[in-house]
């Protein structure tokens, strides 16, 4: 008895069993219209996972991404090439991290003279300065958290949470930079020397 693969979905009259038809061949219909169904599920997922990274994507985006847990990430550069420079999206420092060193908003960090201003208030003693650029809801983000990236200063590097994320490490969208905090993101790109 050959089997024939039947779509499910294009069941027609002309598939129907005539009366004559045992039990036992019905069950083998079943399981090749069974069959045929789940192939047609996987060609549909492999099709959908094929998409997904095909996308073209953009600087500024908020993408999930899968490393040793998920993480969100702003990415630097986009296109359709399979890696993308981003910044890994981390909690906004607290008071006992900030000890020890200055960590300014984009706006002031941009303009020398408030960004002068931050380091005198800090006094002499200043382990480093960083600018961090605030994101949350309106970015696609369940909670606040932060792009930090720490500026130059002679003698010492700092971590900037910079990664490069390959095309299979994007999970999920999760939304786009407004313009007003692209400004800020390039800002602080600028100032880190990160570009």
């Amino acid at each position: 008895m050959s089997l024939m693969l039947i779509n499910p979905l294009e069941i027609t009259a002309e598939h129907a069993l005539p009366q004559s038809v045992s039990a036992r061949s019905c069950c083998h219909v079943a399981v090749a219209i069974l069959a045929s169904a789940f192939a047609a599920v996987r060609a549909v997922s492999r099709y959908r996972d094929r998409a997904a990274l095909e996308v073209y994507v953009r600087r500024g985006e908020v993408w999930w991404t899968a490393f040793d847990r998920e993480w969100p990430v702003v990415l630097l550069s986009g296109g359709d090439c399979p890696q993308f420079r981003a910044m890994q999206i981390v909690a906004p420092a607290t008071a006992a991290q900030q000890r020890g060193f200055v960590i300014l908003s984009a706006e002031v960090a941009a303009d020398a003279r408030k960004r002068a201003q931050a380091v005198a208030a800090a006094g002499p003693a200043i382990g480093g300065m960083g600018i961090e650029v605030q994101l949350g809801e309106d970015e696609g983000l369940l909670r606040a958290g932060v792009v930090r990236m720490a500026l130059p200063r002679a003698g010492r590097i700092f971590c900037t949470w910079q990664l490069c994320v390959t095309r299979d490490a994007l999970i999920e969208h999760a939304g786009t930079l407004s313009a007003a905090k692209m400004r800020e993101l390039e800002i602080a790109v600028r100032l880190a020397g990160i570009e």
